[in-house]
């Protein structure tokens, strides 16, 4: 899967993508981050983006944060075509913040850690 879910505090949110882009070994001029509110009109332009290529042994990533309905439709298309080696991360605080269509087609990765009762 190359489409990921990211639930947790903002800090370990960041963690997590430093480390993720440090293990796949992604250059920092393939990182996109939607920071904003990801409208419609970003996931054409991603779309379009993400049909050029790269270089034979590069990754990139898509950061996403605070999609609006009707980019999450819009991006269902997207995350069930990615290409070899492109990754998207939405990142969120919970599950209901994304339609169940795109949850579905997403790894879950709760980066909270729970306590241990005794």
């Amino acid at each position: 899967m190359q489409a990921f879910l990211l639930i947790g505090s903002a800090q370990q949110q960041e963690d997590f993508i430093e480390r993720f882009i440090a293990d796949k070994g992604i250059p920092l001029y393939h990182v996109v981050r939607f920071p904003e509110s990801f409208k419609i009109a970003d996931a054409r332009t991603l779309k379009k983006n993400l049909s050029g290529k790269t270089h034979e042994e590069e990754s990139r990533l898509v950061v996403i944060e605070n999609p609006t309905l009707d980019s999450q439709n819009a991006l269902l298309k997207i995350i069930e075509e990615l290409p070899e080696r492109t990754y998207v991360i939405f990142k969120t605080q919970s599950v209901q913040a994304l339609v169940a269509t795109i949850v579905s087609r997403v790894q879950i990765i709760v980066l909270e850690k729970t306590k241990i009762l005794p």
